[in-house]
């Protein structure tokens, strides 16, 4: 019997030292998972934060991009069409240009001559289009160079002001054909030459009027006889 009660009270005692132990070991799982949980939940919250720092960066690169190509879209300005640039608007590398300003005009090539002047006011209902004129490059010897015959295309509908003397006018523009232009015997007419323009109008020739620089290649002059 003693030997039974002995034998009980030593697995008894196993027993409370296996449930203790099972004890701590439940404990420690409970612990291990509190820490995984501590660490995933970390773990996440440095994800979202990473995550969420890369979309604001993506945002603001994207934004900065957005930006250049605005820049480099109003950076280039591109010509309708080939040809000489001529009276430059703009001097200075890095020069702030305002909306509306000219930066220069452009003069197409293969196209044919135009000369372009101002017409007085007071003469409007003498001149129209499709009449004659005879045009003389002043910038050459004139009395080697020979007149070059032309056709009144253009008159503008409105008056323009000159913005020094206040004087009102109106655009007027004649071209000249290739053919024409062999009067001049190799001659190479450049934009913003000065020259005189004779208009026909029939009895007589209306000059002395003094025409701006050509917009297209030559500039003018329209006189009176």
């Amino acid at each position: 019997l003693l030997d039974y009660q002995r034998q009980l009270s030593q697995v008894q005692q196993e027993l409370a030292q296996n449930t203790g132990e099972s004890g701590r070991v439940e404990q420690g799982i409970v612990e291990s998972r509190l820490t995984l949980e501590q660490h995933n939940e970390e773990y996440q919250k440095e994800v979202r934060s990473q995550l969420a720092e890369a979309q604001l960066k993506s945002e603001t690169l994207q934004q900065q991009l957005k930006s250049a190509a605005f820049e480099l879209q109003h950076s280039e300005i591109l010509a309708t069409a080939d040809g000489i640039a001529v009276n430059l608007g703009v001097h200075t590398e890095g020069a702030v240009v305002r909306q509306g300003d000219t930066l220069l005009e452009i003069v197409p090539q293969g196209t044919r001559l135009e000369v372009e002047g101002r017409l007085p006011v007071n003469l409007i209902d003498k001149v129209g289009t499709h009449l004659p004129v005879d045009i003389l490059f002043t910038a050459f010897n004139q009395n080697r160079t020979p007149r070059v015959p032309g056709e009144v295309s253009l008159i503008s509908a409105d008056q323009m002001i000159d913005d020094k003397t206040a004087e009102p006018y109106y655009v007027l523009r004649s071209s000249v054909s290739e053919v024409a232009m062999e009067k001049l015997n190799g001659l190479v007419i450049k934009p913003g030459m000065p020259a005189q323009m004779f208009v026909r109008t029939g009895e007589r020739s209306l000059m002395n009027y003094l025409f701006k620089p050509l917009l297209d290649r030559a500039g003018s002059a329209l006189t009176e006889e």
